[in-house]
């Protein structure tokens, strides 16, 4: 069918079109799977994986704007460091940011399968307070980090106070770098403007 080859060539290459239900493929793929042997290839992604994560590591601590010396700024890549050595091993973590947690997340990842939940690479920002009271409410038990871009906080903070008045405590962190700045990175070159791409250096804590 025609709908199976639209944005071909484009975004992908197929190699097979398949014009059938989602789930009944996924299903049949996962029943095939388990009869693969995945260890190498996994060996080799956790070796390509770790040696993406040490040069962006290196790069942030070699940096020389890695600190904003009017502000004290820590780098993000810095802070995701912090956060991996303090966030629990049985921990969710939810990301809900553009430039902040898709930098922290070079560094900062899941606990384990189902731990970490994001909008995805299309998803729609602002999804955080929700996620995180999904994710308490369903797990009292485990402790619950919403790692959020100033921007997006800016969507969901009013859900502290439904997170305060249900007793579902979560431990909130606000990478400030007062801009939508995944957006300003292209605007700016493209159309040399910052219009509604700053934001201010709030003091959330307080």
């Amino acid at each position: 069918p025609a709908l199976t080859k639209q944005n071909a060539d484009i975004f992908w290459r197929p190699t097979l079109r398949i014009h059938i239900e989602p789930s009944t493929v996924l299903k049949k793929l996962s029943e095939e799977v388990t009869q693969i042997n995945c260890a190498e290839w996994l060996k080799q992604l956790q070796k390509t994986s770790k040696e993406m994560s040490d040069t962006i590591m290196l790069k942030a601590y070699v940096s020389p704007n890695r600190k904003d010396p009017t502000k004290a700024a820590i780098h993000p890549i810095e802070l995701g460091i912090a956060l991996d050595h303090v966030i629990e091993p049985n921990a969710i973590i939810i990301g809900d940011g553009g430039d902040f947690v898709g930098t922290v997340a070079n560094i900062l990842s899941g606990r384990g399968p189902l731990s970490w939940l994001d909008p995805g690479s299309f998803g729609t920002l602002g999804v955080g307070g929700g996620f995180a009271l999904a994710a308490k409410a369903v797990h009292p038990e485990k402790p619950v980090w919403l790692l959020w871009g100033d921007g997006s906080s800016g969507f969901s903070l009013a859900e502290i106070d439904t997170m305060c008045r249900h007793k579902l405590p979560i431990v909130a962190v606000i990478g400030n770098d007062a801009g939508w700045t995944q957006i300003e990175r292209d605007q700016v070159p493209i159309f040399d403007d910052d219009v509604a791409c700053i934001l201010e250096y709030t003091a959330y804590h307080t």
